[in-house]
């Protein structure tokens, strides 16, 4: 996520902040703590993931990188 769309988004810059889209099937909510396959480093969700159905039914959510990485129960 660049600075200026945090700075419009969030009304700060957020560090690490990262914008992700999901397939709209998949069931998501605000307080979920997220891991992307493949890596160590967990992202909490920041605001309220959001339902986009222009064309393609995906969810737009914004991510941020947490400092330390917690254990996620798979």
């Amino acid at each position: 996520m660049s600075m200026k769309d945090s700075q419009m988004e969030y009304g700060k810059i957020l560090e690490d902040a990262y914008k992700i889209y999901l397939d709209g099937s998949v069931e998501i909510t605000d307080t979920m703590v997220l891991r992307l396959v493949g890596e160590k480093d967990t992202y909490k969700i920041t605001g309220t993931p959001s339902n986009n159905n222009h064309f393609l039914h995906h969810h737009k959510v914004v991510v941020q990188k947490q400092r330390k990485p917690i254990k996620l129960g798979v």
